[in-house]
């Protein structure tokens, strides 16, 4: 049996994917850490500096103690503390708010200095700043008192 029909026809050829480079997967990393990091601050000034219910919006399947720790290193980053500030600046942060947030902060023990931090960048846009280790570099400190009547 002679049969003169390429089996070859029937072959479709299908281009190979291009390559990825550790360029590109790095890329990558980076812009989905930055969605985070934006995110992440978008939903702290949103649950009132709440970091531990920030980092549960960005990842609900998370145990809350892990939330919490991840919440802090979160507020350790750079990038998270600046965005935090332009949120508060574009959100016009009535003092008020802040002073809520610091008693707040008067009465728990957990992750307390990370908390902290958080308000004493609210009470800088509100020219209001406290003592630091910074402040006996010779600048200028102004005190503020939190008196609940």
């Amino acid at each position: 049996m002679n049969n003169n029909t390429n089996d070859t026809d029937d072959i479709e050829i299908i281009p190979a994917p291009p390559k990825v480079t550790a360029e590109d997967i790095k890329k990558e990393k980076t812009y989905k850490r930055r969605l985070f990091e934006k995110g992440f601050a978008k939903e702290y000034v949103r649950n009132g500096m709440n970091g531990l219910q920030a980092y549960k919006k960005m990842r609900p399947i998370v145990k809350d103690s892990s939330a919490g720790v991840e919440a802090t290193k979160a507020l350790k980053i750079p990038s998270v503390r600046e965005e935090i500030t332009l949120l508060l600046q574009d959100n016009n942060l009535a003092l008020e708010d802040v002073l809520k947030v610091h008693t707040r902060n008067l009465n728990q023990d957990k992750n307390l200095n990370v908390s902290q931090t958080a308000v004493q960048d609210a009470y800088k846009l509100h020219g209001v700043r406290g003592f630091s280790r910074d402040s006996d570099k010779g600048g200028s400190v102004n005190v503020a008192i939190v008196i609940k009547k």
